[in-house]
């Protein structure tokens, strides 16, 4: 069984440079600023419009901190290169950019660009917890994950996706259909994942670094 497991970790981890990408941009609208945050997400969903004819797959997202969360999935690096090519040359998009440089109400906060290692079902709610390796066990840290995706997926409430941005950090993103669903998860036991996670914590591979929890808007 150890073979095994080895094995599909070895196959997921060469195949991260033929996986999907994700890029996540961090938001915090400017103090002091009137209107900042509505505008700040008044001025992702234009952009979400302008990206969206160039065929981006774009989310609008608000965190518990009133952070907005913008992100952009593309099928491989490849695809990512050609929507910035075709992005660059589109006059509105220059025209988005000259009117927020000239009125600014937020400040980047934090970007990610990450690999898909497993994908999950996907959903308008989400959660993630952002995993930090403990030195020389980044291949535990997926492995871990990799055992523990299933059982959060069988449990019927929400899905869960695995993936690893440039610092080797993990990202393990639980996504769910409504507030409701999410609340229901935490709510409800899952003992076969508590008792995974207790033989994992005598030999744990990561320290949790941070977790954000939030929605899409319209």
């Amino acid at each position: 069984m150890f073979r095994l497991i080895t094995a599909l970790l070895a196959l997921t981890l060469s195949s991260i440079a033929h996986a999907q990408v994700l890029e996540v941009f961090i938001w915090k609208s400017l103090p002091g600023v009137a209107n900042s945050t509505p505008q700040l997400f008044a001025n992702a969903l234009r952009a979400k419009a302008i990206q969206e004819k160039h065929g981006a797959q774009v989310s609008v997202a608000r965190d518990h901190m009133n952070h907005l969360h913008y992100s952009v999935m593309y099928e491989n690096y490849a695809a990512m290169n050609e929507f910035y090519t075709k992005l660059n040359q589109d006059e509105a998009n220059t025209e988005f950019w000259n009117d927020s440089n000239a009125n600014p109400v937020a400040e980047l906060h934090e970007t990610y660009v990450l690999d898909v290692i497993a994908s999950g079902k996907g959903g308008p709610v989400y959660e993630v917890f952002i995993w930090q390796p403990l030195p020389g066990k980044v291949n535990e840290m997926i492995e871990t994950a990799m055992g523990a995706k299933p059982l959060h997926d069988k449990a019927g409430l929400g899905s869960a996706a695995i993936l690893m941005d440039r610092l080797n950090r993990m990202h393990y993103l639980l996504q769910f259909e409504s507030w409701e669903q999410h609340a229901k998860f935490w709510d409800t036991p899952n003992p076969e994942f508590n008792a995974y996670m207790e033989k994992v914590n005598k030999n744990p591979s990561a320290t949790l670094v941070k977790n954000y929890s939030g929605g899409e808007v319209q």
